[in-house]
């Protein structure tokens, strides 16, 4: 109490009526609840003001709490959030994948005024009801990077490296897979982008908050020039894939070489603009390995002679021999014509069989040795007789040994010596039956001879020419035939002149020994039988020269001229004979009809031996003419 009241007379107080007191009570309360209200209001509008520069409680922005949040500190919230849980997946080939968050490229929001329209509207004095009632709003708002750092982040993605970027590959041919030939292989898509449609591509999947870009589905990548589905490599495949059902089957008698794709496929290739190439090379060399294993010209023979020794016969122009160029050409046509066949190669030479020999049933043995000729038809031993053969003491006119062939044979052939000055010939003489196997010499008969085999040949045998009886050579001519094999050999003095049981004797002109010879086919003068036949003058321009060997007596065969006229040009295919020199039978270089009769015979020219050049074949060359033969055929 203050001194006031307490100097307040009691009594004055007490005096105090009752109604006085009881309006004072009520002026009292009026005036302290005027007191309280007035601060109330006070208090109510000075928080509702607030709210004139952030939102009324519990109001959410964007999913942002902004209760009590000026609309600078919404946006800064908003965008916060955005730096935060931003982030865009670019997907790349091979599940290569890469994230570009909001805080590497400084993402941010721009706002519109929606915000402060938002706080505007508000009625700072209704803060009251909103203590316990929340306010959502949705506002537009534009995500925008620093575009800078986002530039900066796209250079540095892994996807446009060039040094990881790998090009895409054509679609193209396989090599050949056994079992299943060529295939397509497909195109291999690479990775190297379109560097200015990647960085136009993320730059507007941020702006528009993408959280994920699939590169793929952009069309960005590089694609490759030729896919699996381009026409021009399927037909190629095909192509190959038909030259792969291709086999060639090359007969050689019994035996058979088989060409098939295993080997094939190693042949081709493809060239810079798409052709199929077949290797010529190759195919050389495989046609080449076939004449390896079956050529037998030039390569030795075993011949079981009549006289039963077994002799190897080598060289000679007899045997089968690939034309190795024609082949391949040939071959290489077939693999390109896509057809399968059996075939024979194309051959320069042939022979008669194929197998341990290539002679055949069929053939004439010569037995140099023993001077006694054989001929076989079809296995069996129809012909035999002797001969006398090139002079041995002198090798310039020794019959040659080897494996020939008859190149053709001619009746009343006229055999020439050499050209004089004024164009007549040093000797014309003419031969019943002539029949060549090499160069110039050949089988004719030898009218002027009074006896055959024996020694003879040692020191007055022919100039290399095979002299026959003429009964023999008559016959042999009908029976022999173009390309019969001649096998020429030697048995060193081990051969055997005693002939099988089973073979027929030998006509009287034909006999072995130095006999007398039918009257008939002998030179006038018929020798001893016991001994060696009566001389016969030989002609007398026709004198060995100097130097040569005396002849036997019965030896008049005239010398030869050493550009004896024999045709030396090659010889073509059957049915197709080359020009040859006009001395048919029975003409002479002139044109002259030369008569032939065997008992007025002149001696004969015997053909100077040369080296034997390559001939073709039984029944001629298959191909170019063989240079150096004795002449044509037909």
């Amino acid at each position: 109490m203050s001194e006031e009241e307490k100097n307040v007379p009691r009594s004055r107080k007490r005096r105090l009526s009752r109604t006085a007191r009881t309006t004072a009570g009520v002026a009292a309360v009026v005036l302290l609840g005027g007191i309280a209200g007035g601060a109330g209001y006070l208090y109510y509008t000075s928080v509702g003001e607030q709210y004139r520069t952030v939102f009324f409680p519990h109001t959410v922005v964007n999913g942002v709490d902004a209760s009590q949040k000026t609309v600078d500190e919404v946006e800064q919230l908003v965008s916060s959030r955005m730096e935060e849980d931003y982030e865009l997946t670019v997907v790349g080939r091979g599940g290569v994948t890469e994230t570009i968050t909001g805080k590497e490229i400084g993402m941010h929001y721009e706002f519109d005024d929606s915000l402060d329209q938002y706080l505007a509207a508000q009625n700072p004095m209704d803060w009251w009801s909103y203590r316990s009632t929340a306010v959502e709003y949705k506002v537009d708002v534009k995500a925008v990077p620093d575009e800078e750092l986002l530039a900066d982040r796209i250079d540095r993605l892994v996807f446009l490296d060039d040094d990881k970027m790998v090009e895409p590959k054509n679609a193209s041919l396989s090599e050949y897979i056994e079992g299943e030939g060529y295939q397509v292989l497909p195109e291999e898509e690479g990775t190297v982008l379109d560097k200015e449609k990647v960085k136009k591509a993320v730059t507007d999947a941020v702006h528009n908050l993408k959280t994920e870009l699939v590169l793929e589905d952009l069309g960005v990548y590089k694609k490759a020039a030729v896919t699996s589905g381009d026409q021009s490599l399927t037909e190629t495949a095909d192509k190959l894939n038909r030259y792969l059902t291709v086999t060639v089957t090359y007969q050689f008698g019994d035996a058979q070489e088989i060409l098939d794709k295993d080997t094939i496929s190693g042949w081709i290739s493809l060239a810079e603009d798409g052709s199929i190439l077949v290797d010529e090379e190759q195919a050389a060399a495989y046609v080449k390995g076939l004449a390896d294993r079956y050529d037998t010209l030039g390569k030795p023979k075993t011949l079981k002679t009549t006289g039963g020794d077994v002799v190897t016969i080598t060289g000679g122009t007899f045997g089968w021999s690939i034309n190795q160029e024609e082949e391949t050409k040939q071959l290489i046509e077939v693999i390109r014509s896509g057809e399968s066949q059996v075939r024979e190669p194309v051959y320069s030479s042939t022979a008669r069989s194929h197998g341990e020999n290539d002679y055949g049933d069929t053939y004439v043995e010569l037995n140099l040795t023993d001077q006694h000729m054989y001929y076989y038809k079809d296995g069996e031993m129809v012909l035999e007789s002797d001969f006398v053969s090139g002079t041995r003491s002198n090798q310039n006119r020794a019959t040659p040994t080897g494996a020939y062939f008859i190149i053709y044979k001619q009746r009343d052939r006229v055999l020439r010596g050499e050209r004089r000055a004024d164009g007549s010939y040093e000797y014309e003489s003419p031969v019943s039956y002539w029949m060549p196997f090499v160069g110039g010499v050949g089988l004719h008969d030898a009218s002027w001879r009074g006896a055959f085999g024996g020694n003879i040949y040692l020191t007055n045998g022919s100039h290399g020419c095979v002299n026959l009886p003429v009964s023999a050579a008559k016959e042999l001519y009908g029976l022999i035939s173009e390309g019969d094999p001649v096998l020429v050999f030697t048995t060193d003095g081990t051969g055997s002149s005693t002939y099988p049981s089973s073979t027929p004797k030998p006509a009287a002109d034909t006999a072995a020994a130095p006999a007398i010879q039918p009257a008939e086919t002998q030179p006038a003068v018929t020798p001893p039988a016991e001994v060696q036949p009566a001389p016969e003058e030989p002609p007398a321009e026709v004198q060995p020269a100097p130097g040569e060997p005396e002849p036997d007596e019965d030896f008049d065969e005239p010398e030869p001229a050493e550009d004896y006229d024999e045709p030396e040009e090659s010889f073509g295919p059957v049915g197709s004979p080359l020009e040859e020199e006009e001395d048919g039978p029975g003409s002479s270089a002139g044109g002259e009809l030369e008569e032939l009769e065997e008992t007025e015979a002149a001696p004969e020219p015997e053909p100077e031996l040369s080296e034997p050049a390559p001939s073709p074949g039984p029944g001629g060359p298959i191909g170019d003419p063989v240079e150096g033969s004795a002449g044509p055929i037909g």
